[in-house]
């Protein structure tokens, strides 16, 4: 049975925050949405991690592209007879790789870290960070977009004017 993508991502997500990061899932960001933002550590290091369930060209650019954006980028993949993890290191890409590839589940599996070049540019990471919101955390499961959508401005605005509503029945669209 193939993994999906958000059972790889439900793993990963615990295993990083076992490891004490602080974990933000379907973020949009510069280029596209990623699927894991982290902060970690004491100066609160921006951290992307692109879930896939196998190694594609597609996730090395996606990679590749968020390193102008983060401190540090791991693709992260189950664990398979084809390793490409060399190709993605030559990038200074990390690869996480979760096993076992037939039984997703955060308590049982394991996920082996593969080290990542950390970018010492203190502005990577700043505009993200800054997009950070505690919605992010909730509102969407990395991999699971098509179950509720993401959380942008945009459901913010929405969610804010539904709470007006409920707390000022009758109120008019000028008030």
């Amino acid at each position: 049975m193939k993994a999906r993508e958000q059972d790889v991502a439900a793993v990963v997500v615990a295993w990083l925050e076992s490891c004490g990061h602080d974990v933000y899932q379907e973020v949009e960001c510069r280029g596209g949405v990623a699927d894991i933002v982290t902060l970690a550590g004491p100066r609160r290091e921006v951290s992307v991690v692109e879930v896939k369930t196998g190694w594609s060209l597609d996730l090395l650019e996606q990679c590749a592209a968020r390193r102008r954006v983060a401190h540090r980028v791991w693709a992260a993949v189950p664990r398979s007879k084809a390793d490409h993890s060399v190709l993605f290191h030559k990038f200074g890409i990390g690869v996480l790789i979760v096993s076992p590839a037939d039984k997703y589940s955060p308590a049982s599996v394991g996920v082996r870290c593969e080290a990542e070049r950390v970018s010492s540019d203190r502005r990577h990471g700043e505009d993200l960070r800054n997009r950070l919101r505690p919605e992010h955390k909730t509102h969407a499961k990395a991999g699971a977009i098509g179950a509720g959508g993401r959380y942008t401005p945009f459901a913010a605005t929405c969610r804010a004017l539904r709470e007006v509503v409920e707390d000022a029945p009758g109120i008019t669209i000028k008030d």
